[in-house]
């Protein structure tokens, strides 16, 4: 057995008889790569292998939500533009907007603005980000291997969403400022076909936007097996700092930018699933007291690089 990422077979059982909620009755294994860091699922199930038992109708990308106008979402809505402004160039930046750097943890996703710029948001759902970014001024465009996703990004409005696997839909050399896999890069079979199509298809000294679970997390190393980022059998790969930074060096990325974040909210879904094999389905009671203290702890945990969410910004050179 080889690593998928580096090729090197010093490859490490991590866990067995790993069962995921949603396929039950088959067992998995986690094993990693003692050379460049990177996890994997064993064996790798492919996207039309769970499509129906762990992609259906009420999968959180398929959901179409309808905006809020309550207190608390104008409320939110203000911090998020305010931080956005002040630290990624979304609008007029003030000296009091620093204040918000604790919620731009989890905005750090977002890419710096690029005037008439061009984004990919590859497994796009139905769009619901891509609706965000063209608000914001980007021309967006957006691939998903979900035909019901495509479909339903298509029927609210957005006409540049293709089907498929990024390397099948025949997007040109050179043509995105910024391409963002927000909790996608974990999931595709192949991450270094991934990453050199993301090459090809970005500009000279564009931006690729990587979020995911980070498998050195707090609670990664707290709770083990029962880490809600190992999440059987949807996830693939599993990756730390170390690990994503070969990856993307391998592949022609220089990594200008790192961030972490929900530390604690990371501990309250692992709690979640150690307790309940279902953990997924009772996150919701355990996660408001982990993101209260996310807000007031996480600036000052981001040293320790602990939280259960990693956040790279990468340069095509």
């Amino acid at each position: 057995m080889k690593c998928d990422i580096c090729g090197g077979s010093n490859i490490k059982l991590v866990f067995d008889r790993l069962e995921g909620f949603d396929y039950e009755g088959h067992y998995f294994a986690l094993r990693k790569c003692s050379d460049c860091k990177t996890g994997a699922l064993d064996p790798k199930l492919l996207f039309e292998e769970v499509e129906n038992s762990c992609y259906a109708d009420d999968y959180h990308a398929y959901h179409n939500v309808r905006p809020k106008n309550n207190i608390f979402q104008r409320l939110k809505n203000f911090i998020k533009k305010s931080a956005l402004s002040y630290y990624l160039g979304y609008g007029k930046k003030r000296f009091w907007q620093l204040i918000f750097y604790s919620p731009f943890l989890r905005m750090a996703f977002y890419p710096k603005y690029v005037e008439n710029g061009r984004v990919l948001d590859i497994g796009c759902g139905i769009g619901k980000y891509l609706h965000y970014l063209k608000e914001l001024g980007w021309n967006v465009y957006g691939v998903d291997i979900s035909k019901r996703a495509v479909e339903g990004a298509r029927a609210s409005g957005l006409d540049k969403v293709f089907q498929g696997e990024l390397q099948d839909v025949g997007l040109e050399d050179n043509l995105f400022d910024v391409v963002d896999m927000h909790h996608v890069f974990e999931h595709v079979p192949d991450p270094n076909r991934t990453l050199r199509e993301v090459h090809r298809v970005l500009k000279p000294g564009g931006e690729v936007v990587i979020t995911l679970p980070n498998s050195s997390s707090l609670a990664a190393r707290l709770f083990g097996r029962h880490w809600g980022g190992i999440d059987i059998p949807i996830h693939l790969f599993y990756f730390n700092r170390k690990s994503l930074e070969y990856a993307l060096s391998k592949n022609g990325f220089k990594v200008n930018k790192v961030y972490y974040s929900d530390t604690f909210r990371g501990c309250a879904a692992g709690l979640a699933h150690l307790l309940f094999f279902n953990g997924r389905k009772y996150e919701k009671y355990f996660l408001p007291f982990g993101i209260a203290l996310d807000l007031v702890f996480e600036p000052l945990l981001q040293k320790f690089g602990w939280g259960d969410q990693i956040m790279v910004k990468a340069k095509k050179v």
